[in-house]
């Protein structure tokens, strides 16, 4: 079983003389970043006009009980749309109780758009935040999203793209200071091919120059979460992102996804993940589908594990399921089931910002700690601060629990890591993000810790 077990939890005190030479070698400093930022980092989809959500005010229980507070999504901008009155009122309930709202812009679908038809499109949405009364509310505004999809419907959308980037960027000061303009959102399997397209505008500028941030799009098809990144630290993303990606047709994963983004488009700008997820499909029409308790699994790590490697902010595809939703296999990417009931990524996730809230704001310490992996299983760690002086390190084994090609579980196992500490200190574990304290785990202080860890995250709380 995943997690802290009775009867394989120790604790264990130093002794001069004795031990092993790593045991006698004082453990490394590692570097924290804070509670806050990570909290600060959740975003999910929340298509906010689309008739199959709620009303907005189980919206706001629904966000509030995952502990998420940044929403993106592509509400109708047109007075008549089916839902556009309903997702103003949204909007502005979710802004007045501090929720911050990602816009993205309306495609203009002709086959060969103009300027005009360009930033009308724009401007369809600038008025929707502006008239609408959003502008306080507003975190950050799109172009046109995943417009590379829609060719060869769209001739020139690599042209149009570019335009509207650049037309969005001229209007930012109609918005409130400090809302960002986020790059160009790409399909990801393709971004090999249509990143190139997207590096410089027409005199050789190159694109970042209008945005404030990348924007990736980069599903897990069924996949475990993690890459090959190092951890990031709290003064930097790992170095670098923008390295060349090497000679690639498609991008599989979530590394070269990054790597063909920020090499031809973002360059050292930040990165927002900004559509990402796990689909649940029952009916076989989505090749990534996988089980609600894989996805379960899967989706703590994947928050902790985009920002691990630096991701400014990502968002979770999405809030509900949308069983009428075109294509089909859109239908069943919710963390909650249309009746409202909550899938078990919901629940995973709802644990860990519970665990993980009420810090403060402070300069966080590095923690000296060293874990040590007592298996051949691997072990993936973060670790923040909530406050000086309480530390959280969250760890579990970056395996799969699902087989994405025949569609079937894996059997879990927990094997032994070692927490050993440069001083005692007082430890409360909760295995598989539980809200109770494993009870065997030592109630005095100690300078070794050593605990089962599966695939599903255990997270430590480490008092000085």
């Amino acid at each position: 079983m995943a997690g802290v077990t009775a009867s394989a939890l120790v604790a264990t005190a130093s002794a001069p003389g004795g031990g092993t030479a790593e045991a006698a070698a004082p453990p490394p400093p590692i570097p924290a970043r804070s509670t806050a930022d990570f909290l600060d980092s959740l975003g999910i989809v929340t298509h906010l006009s689309d008739r199959e959500y709620p009303k907005g005010e189980v919206i706001l229980a629904k966000l509030r009980e995952l502990g998420i507070k940044h929403v993106r999504t592509n509400s109708h901008v047109i007075p008549g749309d089916p839902g556009y009155g309903r997702a103003i009122k949204t909007s502005i309930l979710l802004g007045k109780n501090g929720y911050g709202l990602h816009f993205t812009a309306l495609r203009p679908m002709m086959s060969d758009p103009t300027e005009a038809d360009i930033e009308a499109a724009i401007e369809l949405r600038l008025k929707y935040i502006i008239d609408n009364g959003l502008t306080p509310y507003t975190e950050a505004v799109e172009t046109f999203n995943e417009y590379d999809k829609v060719y060869p419907r769209v001739n020139n959308w690599p042209e149009a793209l570019k335009a509207s980037m650049i037309y969005l960027n001229a209007q930012r000061g109609r918005l409130a200071p400090g809302t960002d303009i986020l790059g160009p959102a790409l399909v990801g399997f393709d971004l090999p091919n249509t990143a190139p397209l997207m590096q410089t505008d027409a005199e050789g500028r190159p694109m970042n120059t209008y945005f404030d941030s990348g924007n990736l799009h980069s599903y897990y098809i069924g996949a475990k979460p993690e890459s090959v990144f190092k951890d990031s630290t709290p003064e930097a993303r790992p170095s670098p992102f923008n390295t060349y990606p090497g000679k690639l047709t498609k991008a599989i994963n979530l590394r070269q996804r990054i790597r063909s983004y920020a090499y031809n488009i973002s360059k050292d700008k930040p990165i927002m993940l900004t559509e990402t997820g796990y689909n649940n499909d029952p009916n076989g029409l989505y090749t990534g589908r996988i089980d609600e308790k894989s996805s379960g699994t899967y989706m703590p790590r994947a928050y902790l594990e985009a920002f691990r490697i630096g991701m400014q902010r990502t968002f979770m595809y999405e809030l509900y399921d949308e069983p009428s939703a075109m294509p089909q296999y859109q239908r069943y990417f919710g963390f909650y089931r249309p009746d409202g009931s909550p899938k078990p990524q919901a629940v995973t996730v709802s644990k860990l910002t519970i665990l993980l809230g009420g810090g403060t704001d402070f300069a966080t310490t590095a923690l000296p700690v060293r874990i040590t992996d007592l298996s051949a299983a691997g072990v993936q760690k973060v670790l923040l601060q909530k406050r000086p002086g309480e530390w959280w390190l969250a760890v579990w084994r970056p395996v799969s629990v699902w087989d994405y090609l025949k569609y079937a579980p894996i059997p879990r196992t927990a094997s032994p890591l070692q927490l050993t500490f440069a001083a005692p200190q007082k430890v409360e574990v909760h295995k598989d993000v539980s809200l109770t304290r494993d009870t065997t785990a030592p109630s005095t202080p100690v300078t070794s810790l050593k605990l089962n860890v599966g695939p599903d995250v255990t997270l430590v709380k480490i008092t000085g």
